[in-house]
This record gives structure tokens, C-alpha cells and sequence, in this order.
């Protein structure tokens, strides 16, 4: 009889792991850049991990050109939970964020929830939005100067 009702739970358990994350869909429209030049590096982070600088520790990014001064990207197959955005216009196509002497950025800049900076970058508990699954989320962004 043990190993019967081991068997079931073990088979239970089986189910459990197959099925597939729950995923949905994000939608970034950012608004406010100042020209057209240049690209639009844009991060989703699913974590605190990496927010908002390191786009390396992102769990989806993309790079976009503005039209218009405006960008709209979508972001297909996102994990369900917590997520924040970052982005900067990169007028002068280097791939980096240029700061003055200071560290302040050059550049326009923002993230999810126009989370502020207050002496350093925002932190991810003020940029941080949920996705539940199957939900299409749409995220503007104003850009800072």
C-alpha cells in the first residue's frame, strides 16, 4: 500500500513540474526623448540582481530606435511576478551612459514607476511592478535629463 500511494505522489509531483511557468506580456512605451538619434538600450529585470545598471544580469533586453521620440517594445513570455525596467537614450550610439564628472548622467534615462534617483540610481523597490500570467502589462517610461 506504500508504495502504491508513493507511486501516485510521485507521479503527482511529475505533473507538477511539467506543466509550463506561467508567462505574460510586457509592453514598454517610453515617451520624452529628446531627438531621434542614437538607440534605446532597455532592460526588464525579473529581480533586484543587476537593477538598474547592468543589463547583463536582466532577464530580457532590447535595443530599440526612437521614432518620433518615442519607443514602443513588447516583451514576449515574461515570467509572472516582480519586474522592473530600466533605459537610457544612447544619443551617441557608444553603448554607454555617459555621466559628467560627478556621475551624473548626460543623458535622458528611466525606469518602471518614474522611480527617482535620489543620490544614486533607484532602487528596484521603487521601480518594481507584478505580472500575473497571461496578463499583458504596459509600462511608460518618461525620460529624465
Amino acid at each position: 500500500m506504500r508504495l502504491v500511494a508513493f507511486s501516485v505522489a510521485l507521479c503527482c509531483l511529475s505533473l507538477v513540474r511539467a506543466q509550463p511557468k506561467a508567462t505574460g506580456q510586457v509592453i514598454v512605451e517610453i515617451v520624452g526623448l529628446h531627438s531621434d538619434k542614437g538607440r534605446v538600450p532597455v532592460a526588464l529585470y525579473c529581480g533586484e540582481a543587476g537593477f538598474p545598471g547592468d543589463i547583463k544580469k536582466a532577464c530580457a533586453s532590447q535595443v530599440a530606435h526612437s521614432k518620433g521620440r518615442r519607443v514602443r517594445l513588447v516583451f514576449e513570455d515574461i515570467q509572472a511576478g516582480e519586474f522592473a525596467v530600466s533605459m537610457f537614450h544612447d544619443e551617441n550610439a557608444n553603448s554607454t551612459l555617459d555621466r559628467n564628472f560627478l556621475g551624473i548622467p548626460k543623458e535622458g534615462w528611466g525606469t518602471s514607476r518614474d522611480a527617482k534617483a535620489n543620490f544614486g540610481p533607484p532602487s528596484y523597490a521603487d521601480a518594481r511592478l507584478t505580472l500575473g500570467a497571461g496578463e499583458r502589462k504596459l509600462v511608460i517610461v518618461h525620460v529624465q535629463y
